[in-house]
């Protein structure tokens, strides 16, 4: 836990066009690729070794570690020597800042749809922005965590979502509907449709912090109103085809009042209670046990997404 009056000094670190971060009390010092030395090397994920305190310590690449597609070395790159207690190792990199000042308001934790617990790479997010409404936001990196030798500390605290609190009783006589793509296969067009009480807000779609070692049903992460919040691949999710129209972000909440965003056509609109419905199944190749219903109406095919099994770690895991 951060204390409330502490601050901290970060650096940023970049790797394919991504930015992270690390906590300067980790770092003890950056070095040319030209210190890295590769004669000899026998360990399977170290690509190298870097003099340090008088001794030899291994160098692993921030790219392998996440799991994303390696780049070619280069002159440019840097090395950041780590420090875990008595023990050091060597991260490369490609561009390194410098220190910044940070409070404690600019951790959040990471949600936990976000996280992989088998690889605990990050210890939060953090927004270095200095204006209140901006984001300069970056996952904060445990040197220990992403080699795997412990359960990172998390920073931040959790937003408080109590002005979001509602009970599935509250639906009301409104359903906010979300168009598919058209499909030639199908006789009926095709509709997404929620409760307008779970949908909080649709907005244009923007830049989102990707999550390395996460489930490809996890697009990344979107802030919203001073949080973060997982952005799912619905479609994904649901056994539907990705769409190339033109998107919008929608967040929303489930039943138990955790957010989430996902991605849905502009065809937005609200449709008022009751209409003249009949159950239905939804087409075989749509994964149904993510539905709380759907009905055949005179607009078309009406799926109701389940969001609290949507939204569950299991389910992003397994989709």
């Amino acid at each position: 836990m951060i204390a409330e009056s502490q601050t901290h000094k970060i650096v940023k670190c970049s790797i394919h066009d991504h930015e992270y971060c690390i906590l300067t009390s980790n770092v003890a010092t950056v070095l040319q690729s030209s210190a890295l030395q590769t004669n000899d090397i026998v360990a399977g994920h170290v690509v190298g070794v870097v003099k340090h305190d008088n001794r030899e310590i291994p160098v692993f690449r921030l790219d392998e570690r996440l799991g994303i597609p390696v780049t070619k070395s280069s002159k440019k790159d840097h090395i950041i020597v780590l420090t875990l207690g008595s023990d050091s190792y060597g991260l490369v990199v490609e561009d390194v800042s410098r220190a910044i000042n940070v409070g404690e308001n600019a951790f959040s934790p990471i949600p936990e749809l976000a996280i992989n617990k088998e690889k605990r790479y990050f210890r939060g997010i953090c927004n270095s922005a200095r204006a209140g409404d901006e984001v300069d936001a970056a996952l904060v990196i445990s040197p220990a965590g992403l080699i795997g030798a412990s359960e990172p500390e998390i920073l931040g605290t959790s937003a408080d979502h109590d002005f979001l609190k509602i009970h599935s009783s509250a639906m009301t006589k409104q359903l906010m509907t979300f168009r598919l793509p058209d499909r030639p296969e199908r006789k009926f067009q095709e509709f997404l449709a929620l409760s307008v009480t779970q949908v909080l807000e649709v907005k244009e779609t923007q830049t989102l912090l990707p999550v390395p070692g996460t489930s490809k049903s996890l697009l990344g992460l979107t802030a919203w109103r001073n949080r973060f919040i997982p952005v799912l691949n619905l479609n994904h999710i649901l056994g539907l085809p990705n769409s190339t129209e033109t998107q919008r972000l929608v967040i929303a909440r489930n039943w138990q009042n955790k957010l989430i965003g996902f991605h849905a056509s502009s065809g937005v609109q609200t449709l008022r209670l009751p209409i003249e419905s009949q159950a239905t199944r939804p087409a075989a190749e749509i994964n149904s046990s993510f539905l709380s219903a759907t009905y055949l109406t005179g607009q078309g095919i009406l799926m109701l997404p389940d969001l609290d099994k949507v939204s569950s770690p299991d389910a992003v895991c397994l989709a």
